[in-house]
This record gives C-alpha cells, structure tokens and sequence, in this order.
C-alpha cells in the first residue's frame, strides 16, 4: 500500500460511473472556492461495467473530450473509487494493541472479513480511539482494478492521480455539515442499489454498514443498534439523521426512519458546492465536488488514499 500526498492541494475532481463521467475545476482564491469548470458526459454501454474499465481508449476518448472543454491549469486530479469496487467496513481492536501486532491482527480481520484475496487488496484505514477500544474505518479495493485507472488517467489522459478515495469520504465532504459536534450525526446515502449510511461523531465514523434500498426494516434495525451502541461507548446521544441522494426516493426513507426511530430524519438539499441554486443539478454533482474540494481546504479528517505510485 502507498500512501502519498494525502494533503497536496487539488483542483480537478474525477468522477466515473458505467453510465458517465464528470468532471469539475475548483480554484479556491482569499478564502473562497470558486468554480472553473464543470461538465458531464454520458457513457455508452459496456465501457465500464460493475466499477471495472472494459473498453480503456474509448472510455479515455470521452474523458479528453469532458477535460478539452474545462481548459485545466492544473493536471493534478482526485478521483472517486467506484461504489461497486470499494468496500468498507469498521474493525473494533483494543486500544493497547499498537505497531507491527496492530497491523497483523488488522489485516487478518481484513482477510477474513473482504470478500477478495487479500494479496490482491490495497487498502488504508483511520483509528479513532475511545478509551479501551479503537474503531478502525477500513477502505479496501482490487489493487488490480484501480491501477487500470491509475494508467488510464495517467498514460491516456495526461493527468496526475493524486488521491484515490471512496465516494463516502468525497459526500462528506461537500456537506456543510458541523461534524465537530459532540454528537453523533447519522448519514444515509441513497445509491442505486442500496442505503450506506455512516454514523459520525467529531469528524470521525464509527459506524458504517450497507443495506438493500427495499430492505429499510433492515435499515431501521441497524440505525437503532449503532446508536445504542454509539451511546454505550460514548454516553453521547445521535441526535440528527441525514439523508442524500434523489429526492422522492429520500423522502421514502425519511418517512420510513421517522416512523421507526426517535430521531427525525431530514433531507439534504445543500451543498458547499453549489452549482446553481438547483437542488437536483447540485445533487448530480455531489460526488465530484467533494472530490476537488480534497485539496482546497482540509473539511474532513476522514481521508483515505488508495492511489498506488507506478
């Protein structure tokens, strides 16, 4: 695993899915973020599929075409590990166990736990200490899929892979969210399949997990464990739900978790990057402008790097 330039400034987001890819420009100037450029471009079918790349020119072909119209200053780019290929999870070690025993029993958790060879793994990982125990947010991924985009962009595309991070780490990010709190604050993200949601206290997870989006019992079940459990740890209370992702959609969860938990649930409609003023065209961008806001200030002490030096 290599870990580099984790605080390096950026200014291009990149974001890749099977059916697009986006792109957009920040510059941040006295203190302000200002939006250089921005652009989607849809994808056909079979170019990428599941997160992997099948067709490398042809997806590079439309990438160049997005990246012609921004005019960049700067080829230096994070990019969005896709949903489908990351894989998360919450590891709890005691607090005592530290260096090279830490790392053996976290990544035999992490053999056991992620479902691939843990040879063909590369993943990085953040503690947050409470008293005895530590949880240990894990990001993992194919080292093999992610290196395909690491040689696309940089031998096809011209630019500079500097951070590679999950979709989850950019959302946060872009949300003007107060996660300094000493609360704990519940995030739901509607994706096309399913609902990962985190629980976050101080800037910092202490709970994920992923649920089917027709599954939302299931749901309301594990929201109300992880806060349980959150205020057995802590003696903290959850006190905020929030939900992202297309509206009607959100509204159904909101709905759903109001009826079934004490907390009320309410629907993201704000961003830090706001494109226009227009929920849904700032909701399409969500991803990738907590992507280039990576390197513009430092909203988030939750960054993960799966980029891999070649």
């Amino acid at each position: 695993m290599k870990i580099f330039d984790l605080f390096k400034k950026h200014k291009l987001g990149l974001y890749i899915t099977d059916n697009y890819v986006q792109a957009i420009q920040l510059r941040g100037v006295g203190g302000r973020i200002n939006i250089k450029g921005v652009g989607h471009k849809d994808l056909q079918s079979g170019i990428v599929q599941n997160g992997e790349i099948i067709q490398d020119k042809l997806l590079a072909k439309n990438i160049n075409a997005l990246l012609e119209t921004l005019k960049l200053k700067s080829k230096q780019c994070a990019f969005a590990i896709p949903e489908s290929q990351s894989y998360e999870h919450i590891f709890y070690i005691d607090s005592s166990v530290k260096n090279k025993e830490f790392i053996s029993r976290l990544e035999k958790l992490i053999s056991e736990y992620i479902p691939m060879p843990f040879n063909e793994i590369i993943y990085d990982y953040k503690i947050t200490d409470y008293g005895k125990i530590s949880a240990v947010f894990v990001v993992a991924a194919n080292k093999n899929i992610l290196t395909k985009y690491y040689n696309l962009l940089d031998k096809l595309c011209g630019l500079k892979p500097t951070v590679f991070e999950p979709e989850s780490i950019s959302l946060m990010r872009n949300i003007p969210l107060n996660f300094q709190k000493d609360t704990g604050v519940i995030l739901i993200d509607v994706q096309s399949n399913d609902l990962r949601w985190y629980l976050i206290w101080k800037n910092y997870i202490f709970d994920c997990g992923l649920t089917e989006r027709n599954n939302t019992s299931e749901l309301v079940k594990n929201l109300n464990a992880t806060s349980i459990a959150f205020n057995t740890t802590t003696k903290r209370q959850v006190n905020q739900v929030f939900v992202s992702g297309n509206k009607e959609e959100a509204y159904r969860i909101i709905e759903i978790i109001n009826e079934g938990m004490k907390i009320k649930a309410e629907h993201i409609t704000n961003y830090r990057i706001n494109l226009t003023g227009n929920v849904k065209f700032s909701d399409k961008y969500k991803i990738v402008s907590g992507l280039a806001l990576h390197g513009l200030d430092s909203h988030g002490d939750n960054n993960i790097n799966l980029v891999i030096k070649q």
